[in-house]
């Protein structure tokens, strides 16, 4: 008694190996992108895509109000774009008082400027005494020399403590 083609589980096994094959090459791929991050009572670091294939570090120091940030070349292993700026000024904290700081980093596509490229991200950062968020943004360009210490650009900002109107 002879098997017919169609009910053989081998040829079946195959046909489905195939078909998975084909849709698996033509199917769209996508990067997989993760930023890092972690804190603690008095400072919290993450990672964020700054261009293609690197991406920065940044810290914001929750007892000063300083926030840095540092991009590593790839090829010199060494920081070579530093960013600074002081986000208690921004947010117009108390000097005695305590702030609270979260910040979290976006990726944005962000139009450039006179030449200027920005980064593929932003760096958003909140306060909870002021109620504000700010989202800040970076210039950053592919070089294998230092750059000069940069600041941190405010893009914009937002209360999310506003009153809400009754209707």
């Amino acid at each position: 008694m002879t098997k017919r083609m169609t009910e053989s589980r081998v040829m079946w096994l195959g046909v489905g190996l195939a078909m998975g094959l084909c849709i698996s090459y033509f199917w769209p791929h996508e990067p997989a992108l993760a930023a890092s991050n972690d804190r603690d009572s008095k400072f919290g670091i993450m990672t964020a895509p700054m261009g293609i294939d690197v991406e920065g570090v940044f810290l914001l120091d929750y007892l000063t109000g300083r926030m840095t940030g540092a991009v590593l070349n790839t090829r010199s292993g060494k920081f070579n774009h530093v960013y600074v700026r002081n986000v208690a000024v921004d947010f117009k904290v108390d000097p005695k008082a305590k702030p609270h700081y979260a910040f979290v980093a976006g990726r944005a596509s962000m139009p450039g400027k006179r030449g200027v490229s920005p980064a593929m991200s932003v760096v958003y950062v909140a306060e909870l005494s002021s109620g504000l968020t700010v989202a800040y943004g970076m210039n950053y360009r592919t070089t294998q020399r230092r750059v000069p210490v940069q600041r941190f650009v405010v893009l914009d900002s937002f209360s999310f403590r506003e009153a809400v109107a009754k209707e």
